[in-house]
């Protein structure tokens, strides 16, 4: 069953409606292909600027790693493109997250990687962990990934986890959380 876990996780990224290509192509190259419908966005690595709600509004595919962002940029993003699947926003210098009501809106929402940030409170885990689709969510390099019981607070959160990280998630860690009953927040 984990193997299959893995299979479905890495099926859902390969049969995307999305192209490769639309994904590795910048901005300006997706505005001049209307075909693409901007369903993916790169707009990594420094490149993210205020844009029109418009330009995100059928987004499937959004990367924004290694661009600076604040939380109200973030907050703007989940507003504007409330049909996204993936969403890469690691490396960003991220402190906090926008609030949970925004996130439980991200019903579409399959992969979120918001690793290599500087997360630091249980609510911002309880907020990346509530879309009620998500099947991978990347914290590491968080400070509260540190916290000896983050995984068992996530997956407490995140019932539709395959992927915790860098690695799949075993039945058995599923187990032990629903049989422990879903925990309060920890202390912190």
């Amino acid at each position: 069953s984990t193997l299959a876990a893995e299979k479905r996780l890495l099926d859902g990224c390969e049969n995307s409606q999305v192209s490769a290509r639309a994904g590795s192509m910048n901005e300006d190259e997706v505005e001049s292909r209307p075909e693409l419908d901007q369903q993916a966005l790169d707009l990594s690595s420094g490149r993210f600027s205020e844009s029109s709600p418009e330009r995100f509004r059928h987004l499937k595919v959004l990367l924004l790693s290694g661009a600076p962002l604040a939380t109200e940029d973030l907050t703007k993003v989940l507003m504007w493109a409330p049909s996204l699947w993936k969403l890469d926003a690691s490396y960003c210098s991220l402190a906090a997250l926008p609030e949970l009501e925004l996130w439980q809106r991200m019903s579409n929402i399959k992969s979120l990687l918001l690793h290599k940030n500087l997360l630091a409170k249980w609510q911002d885990v309880e907020c990346a962990a509530s879309p009620g689709n998500l099947e991978w969510l990347t914290l590491y390099g968080n400070p509260i990934t540190s916290q000896p019981e983050y995984q068992t607070h996530v997956l407490s959160v995140a019932t539709t986890l395959i992927a915790l990280d860098l690695r799949v998630l075993t039945d058995e860690e599923h187990l032990a959380v629903t049989e422990t009953g879903a925990e309060r927040r920890p202390a912190g």
